[in-house]
């Protein structure tokens, strides 16, 4: 008997599943009945609409002129990072305020500026963080592990942005806008008067540096000279400048020379890279801007003015069904 009552159940609720599902799609051929028709009773209205649209985005988009866009890589010296992010900052909210009289200190337009955007984006290298610590600190280990378990990218970012030796500059320019108005903004990056010291001392620290280096370098070639003489003929008379002892090791000498020559090497290099506190390492070029969709009004326009009429149909329709509620129930 309890079977029986089961296997009815269940049928029963197949019934009703299979009437619910019928009347589900009953309802959506109902809706797509509607809307087809409405389409033939308004297709005139419809085609107007999206002829409108062409044509005015049409209009719309071939007579704007379109907007660049530059991608800088920049190099940071003098740990100036810090200083980067605030003048960047600085020229941001200058040329979002139209300040007429920074503008025009800096050779730019102050009634429209070229740039309209400027924003940094770190290259984000752990090395660079690593660099700050000793290598016996304790303090970088836990950084460590926390920034390969627990942060993301982004959080990376917030955290060290200014830490990083290498970023991008963003720019967004205007039609009229051109390297030379990208060479004005790192003229203004680069006109810090505590930089430009900065950087004078920091040069001169390592020339002389070198200098020290290659003259170190050529007392060893000197020393090693008079040595090699001794050696050859061990008669002649030593040298009034220089003393060379039996246990003299040239091999050290000759170590310590590759060594001051690799670090002199590594000098130059670096001086390649101090001709400003902030330097460009890639090109100052613009291109055009890429289009996103709302650029590509012939698309936008159609779609939006029939998007407004089918809102204004249907703001219609509701209207008339509440005021039909508000008579009945008066009635």
């Amino acid at each position: 008997m309890s079977e029986q009552t089961t296997t009815a159940s269940d049928e029963i609720d197949l019934l009703h599943l299979y009437k619910k599902l019928k009347q589900i799609t009953r309802g959506w051929i109902r809706s797509l009945f509607k809307a087809l028709d409405f389409v033939l009773r308004n297709w005139l209205i419809l085609l107007i609409l999206l002829a409108v649209g062409i044509g005015v985005g049409y209009y719309l988009q071939y007579d704007k002129k379109t907007s660049k866009e530059a991608k800088v890589l920049l190099k940071v010296n003098f740990d100036s990072g810090n200083y980067l992010y605030n003048a960047v900052e600085v020229l941001e909210r200058k040329i979002s305020e139209r300040d007429s009289e920074f503008l025009m200190s800096i050779g730019m337009d102050s009634l429209y500026p070229a740039v309209t955007g400027l924003t940094l984006e770190p290259i984000i290298d752990v090395k660079d963080i690593t660099e700050n610590f000793e290598a016996t600190d304790r303090n970088l280990d836990p950084i460590l592990r926390y920034v390969e378990f627990n942060m993301e990218e982004e959080e990376l970012y917030q955290t060290f942005a200014t830490d990083y030796n290498y970023h991008y500059l963003k720019a967004t320019l205007t039609s009229k806008g051109s390297k030379e108005d990208l060479e004005k903004i790192m003229a203004f990056i680069n006109s810090s008067p505590i930089l430009k010291e900065y950087k004078t001392n920091a040069v001169q620290t390592i020339q002389d540096k070198i200098d020290a280096n290659q003259a170190t370098i050529m007392q060893i070639d000197q020393f090693l000279a008079e040595y090699l003489k001794q050696e050859i003929t061990p008669n002649s008379p030593p040298s009034a400048q220089y003393y060379v002892e039996r246990d003299t090791r040239p091999d050290l000498l000759l170590t310590n020379k590759n060594e001051l020559l690799l670090e002199n090497r590594e000098l130059k290099n670096e001086l390649v890279f101090y001709k400003e506190a902030i330097i460009p390492m890639s090109g100052m070029e613009v291109y055009p801007a890429e289009k996103t969709l709302m650029d590509k009004k012939i698309i936008v326009m159609p779609i939006l003015l029939i998007v407004v009429f089918l809102s204004l149909v249907l703001f219609r329709h509701v209207y008339f069904s509440l005021r039909a509620i508000a008579n009945r129930e008066d009635a």
